[in-house]
């Protein structure tokens, strides 16, 4: 038994009870005995794990089963770098009953396949959550046993995992049927393969993850419109879709997207090549939209804003950050836009007072304004949005006014 081990054993006042529902709250242990021992234990209902390795060899694990331990009763595991998981003392305590992940802050920049392998031996038939978010060291190999072993996993994230490839994707796509939550932000290598096979457009290998709600495939610079071809072929469930930063994508590839009826969130935040054009194809379709980004998307102007107004009026948040704008654009789409509750216009140094006065005299409903850097703005202006009846968030960043200007 390792010292770690027998000081959990030996020692009643490493715990206390949370009072609630019978879970127990772990207390980190003193390790004088073994100071150079890095652990992380889980308790709940009497079911204790303990992972612990060798400061020479943080990834060499040894997995500890004490009472009466079910895996089945995990729900989420969360090992994203901040989860806790580092060379000095971690913890995370998982409180089944609200279904809630506690932690420590820290990191698992250290977490390799090797490790991760120890923790997956066996099926756990109801795991629905995992992240392992910028633990950079993980590769297909793992995505392989999550595949095989956690195939009720719901939610999986793996934001900044960057060796992650097209062939971990069909390893997901094979065993992952349940999955509706995944994120894949900066997996730099994965190219439009790999989104054919979460969308089940290489059946023969996999039926593909054709119950996605939400997918974020932020800054995957690799992707093309063939990739939104795919998403929209085999992916009709999806909801919410984060394709910022991805340089790949054009007008062309919007048009596919332009059917999905189930669509509900859209992030096309700083994608060049997206313009005017893009824009019309998607209020063209059959979208129903209450949520667009397309900010710092250089080519979207005033035309776009019309065709906003006439084919995604639904929408409720809209942003065009550093868009190239103009009153003329905000006075062809506020007259059918009655139902906006958010409007982020920030750095949009074309918009004027004239803009905020029609801004103020049509969108009744708005909660939220960003105004970030909009310079040619005055206290004018400003007075007309402040009289808005529900606002309740106003950014004014790098706006400036002269003395005489300023509102008292």
């Amino acid at each position: 038994m390792s010292a770690a081990l027998e000081l959990l054993a030996s020692s009643p006042k490493a715990f206390h009870s949370s009072g609630k529902g019978g879970c127990e709250t772990p207390r980190a242990p003193s390790l004088s005995p073994a100071p150079d021992l890095m652990y992380m234990f889980i308790l709940c209902r009497r079911a204790t794990l303990l992972v612990s390795g060798h400061k020479d060899s943080p990834n060499r694990f040894h997995i500890h089963l004490m009472s009466n331990v079910n895996s089945d009763a995990y729900t989420r595991w969360d090992l994203s770098a901040g989860s806790g998981l580092k060379r000095r003392s971690a913890l995370l305590a998982f409180d089944l009953k609200q279904n809630k992940t506690k932690h420590k802050k820290g990191g698992c920049y250290n977490l390799t396949d090797n490790g991760l392998g120890h923790a997956f031996v066996a099926e756990i038939g109801s795991l629905r959550s995992l992240n392992l978010s910028l633990c950079k060291q993980i590769t297909d190999s793992s995505l392989g046993r999550i595949a095989q072993y956690l195939k009720g996993l719901e939610v999986l994230e793996l934001g900044g995992c960057s060796n992650i490839t097209n062939t971990g994707l069909l390893l997901i796509a094979w065993g992952l049927q349940r999955l509706k939550s995944l994120n894949l932000r900066s997996c730099r290598h994965l190219s439009d393969v790999g989104i054919g096979h979460l969308a089940g457009m290489t059946r023969s290998a996999a039926e593909g993850c054709l119950g996605l709600e939400q997918l974020t495939l932020q800054d995957c610079q690799k992707l093309s419109d063939l990739s939104l071809k795919h998403l929209a072929r085999g992916l009709g469930r999806l909801r919410q879709l984060n394709l910022s930063f991805c340089g790949g994508i054009s007008d062309a590839g919007l048009l596919h997207l332009s059917h999905m009826s189930s669509l509900r969130s859209l992030n096309l935040r700083s994608c060049d090549n997206i313009s005017d054009t893009g824009i019309m194809h998607l209020a063209m379709g059959s979208l129903r939209l209450s949520g667009l980004d397309v900010s710092f998307c250089d080519k979207v102007g005033d035309q776009s804003l019309a065709y906003i107004a006439q084919g995604l009026d639904g929408l409720r948040s809209l942003s065009l950050c550093s868009c190239h704008i103009s009153d003329e654009g905000i006075n062809r789409m506020v007259r059918q836009m009655h139902g906006l509750r958010t409007l982020n216009i920030g750095q949009c140094v074309r918009i004027t007072d004239k803009g905020l006065e029609l801004i103020a005299e049509h969108l009744s409903q708005l909660t939220g304004i960003d105004l970030y850097g909009c310079t040619r703005i005055t206290k004018r202006g400003l007075e007309r949005i402040t009289q808005l009846p529900c606002l309740k968030v106003l950014n004014l960043g790098l706006w400036e006014m002269t003395e005489s200007e300023k509102v008292r």
